[in-house]
């Protein structure tokens, strides 16, 4: 048998239900939904469109349904489809046919923008001159919370379309603002899941996760602010990502580079402020990665800094400091490398004169002009740089074995040895190398270039276009013996294209000086002097007699 309490409940439980069956059946649907329609049409004009036939329910709770709605604004160039919007109301609305909306569902909504009148003010959400979130705080008031179902986004901006699809979110306002949203962003092929949360006054908090198709990821956390001016912080980092589709994302979104675009046009500070923490495990560049790369971002007035950059790439340390102003569209900034390895494969040229190895710290001052509609290198210029080394190995000659053969000369076969071209190889191993560069206009250009040991220096100056692959080179070379410790110096030139340039020398001076003191030798020793018949015979066919002159003739035992 029941209890007296639980009979008491189950009489008051019948009783309530008999009120409220009462009640629901005193609602006058056909006059709220009339009601509905005036709201509609008093809130939002004569361009909205719907299924009229609106559906009330009242359980579990007053939802108002509505189908098929077309929504346009000519003036903000956009218009917005939803297949189904719930909305959902109060008892007291209902009962006293005054229709109050808490929260909207919306089904599969589609909202087309165009930026024609937004490139123009340059504003991406709001210009509005009093409060830059009126609009979303008068939302606040309206509505409690807002549900998106499977939306999509299109922004129409000059021609080029993104496109943001899957759009799921949830907007809850009750003075506490909870947002989250999640997409497919198709230009730049990334889902996106973010969150956002916090109070006007307080300050916001948001947590964002991107990921690529190679389910790479990026994270993005920090606050917003909008007290005294926007200002935006937080930290961005990355185990894994694939800078090839970075760049792919960002070519996505060039046509961004057209138009300054903030956030909102805050009366007390017109642009945004932010700064980020950036680290990053491990960006992958060609297949070759670049580790535990690090730096700060800040944006103030006008400008993007770079600062702190850090990162290594096959075992080289790079550090940088950049700024792009974004009314100049101008980029300025220094770059240094530590532990760059520069070897044969670097050059890919033919020839056999190449360093082969070297450990390069390098330091530049360089500028690129992103005004310029059609990019290339000429939109890239190097003020000023300059690489030292202390490891150095050139391939193509073995200075040491050439020095040997100056200092054992015993015949003027020996002599004519001395010099024959094709007999150059080997490796020679340099103490320091140290050189100045520029580069401006695709054409890069070599001075103040020095490598020496102990026994050679070679100084050098030239151009090379990396457009046509042109080089010019100028080689002065000064080599010291133990028989020759002041010996001229003789010249090296490279000139052609990279892939196949000639070299030609001058060794003129060198030679007469080594020439000299040879014969002196040779003649105090009393050595026979024996010179190739066939050389005499080559040189008597192809110079007349009268003409022949003795430099001719110890140039034939050159080649």
């Amino acid at each position: 048998m029941l209890s007296k309490l639980t009979k008491y409940l189950i009489a008051i439980a019948l009783i309530l239900a008999t009120l409220f069956f009462g009640l629901v059946s005193l609602i006058d649907k056909e006059k709220f939904i009339e009601k509905i329609n005036d709201k509609i049409k008093s809130d939002f004009g004569k361009d909205i469109k719907y299924d009229h036939e609106i559906d009330l329910n009242f359980f579990p709770f007053p939802q108002i349904k509505i189908k098929n709605i077309q929504f346009s604004d000519k003036g903000l160039n956009f218009n917005l489809n939803v297949k189904e919007l719930n909305l959902t109301s109060s008892w007291r609305s209902i009962l006293t046919l005054d229709p109050e909306i808490s929260n909207l569902h919306l089904f599969e909504p589609k909202l087309n923008f165009s930026s024609k009148k937004i490139v123009k003010t340059n504003f991406i959400l709001v210009n509005n001159s009093k409060d830059p979130f009126s609009d979303v705080k008068t939302l606040s008031k309206k509505f409690k919370k807002v549900i998106i179902e499977n939306g999509i986004l299109i922004f129409d901006q000059g021609g080029l379309v993104h496109e943001l699809k899957n759009l799921n979110g949830s907007l809850n306002i009750d003075n506490y603002y909870d947002l989250q949203l999640t997409f497919y962003y198709s230009n730049i092929k990334s889902n996106f899941n973010s969150k956002i949360f916090g109070r006007f006054n307080d300050g916001f908090k948001y947590q964002v996760d991107q990921s690529f198709l190679n389910k790479n990821k990026v994270f993005y956390n920090g606050n917003i602010n909008f007290k005294d001016k926007t200002s935006i912080d937080g930290k961005i980092s990355s185990k894994k990502l694939d800078l090839d589709e970075v760049f792919i994302m960002l070519s996505k979104l060039n046509n961004l580079k057209d138009s300054k675009y903030l956030l909102v046009n805050n009366p007390k500070n017109s642009k945004v402020e932010a700064k980020f923490d950036v680290a990053l495990e491990k960006i992958n560049l060609k297949n070759k990665p670049l580790e535990l790369t690090t730096f700060k971002i800040f944006i103030k007035d006008d400008n993007l800094f770079i600062n702190d950059f850090k990162s290594n790439y096959l075992d080289a340390t790079f550090k940088l400091e950049s700024e792009y102003n974004f009314i100049s569209k101008k980029i300025k900034g220094k770059l240094k490398t530590e532990g760059l390895v520069i070897d044969e494969s670097f050059f890919q040229t033919k020839s056999k004169f190449k360093i082969k190895k070297a450990i390069l710290t390098c330091t530049m001052d360089y500028r690129f002009d992103n005004s310029i509609k059609n990019k290339s290198f000429k939109n890239f210029s190097i003020n000023k740089g300059s690489c030292k080394s202390n490891n150095v190995a050139i391939t193509g000659i073995d200075v040491n074995n050439i020095l040997s053969k100056v200092d054992n000369i015993n015949t003027f076969q020996d002599f004519f040895d001395l010099f024959n071209l094709k007999k150059f190889g080997g490796i020679t191993q340099m103490n320091t190398l140290f050189f100045n560069f520029k580069f401006f206009k695709n054409l890069l250009n070599i001075s103040n270039f020095e490598t020496r040991n102990e026994v050679v220096k070679i100084k050098s100056f030239g151009k090379y276009n990396i457009i046509s692959k042109d080089l010019n080179a100028d080689n002065k070379i000064l080599l010291k013996t133990k028989k020759f410790p002041s010996l001229p110096e003789f010249s090296v030139f490279l000139n052609g294209n990279l892939e196949d340039y000639k070299v030609t020398y001058d060794f003129e001076k060198v030679k007469a000086v080594i020439l000299k003191k040879g014969i002196d030798n040779l003649i105090g020793k009393r050595k026979k002097i024996i010179i190739n018949p066939k050389s005499i015979d080559k040189i008597l066919k192809e110079n007349p007699i009268k003409e022949l002159n003795t430099e001719k003739l110890f140039d034939l035992f050159l080649d």
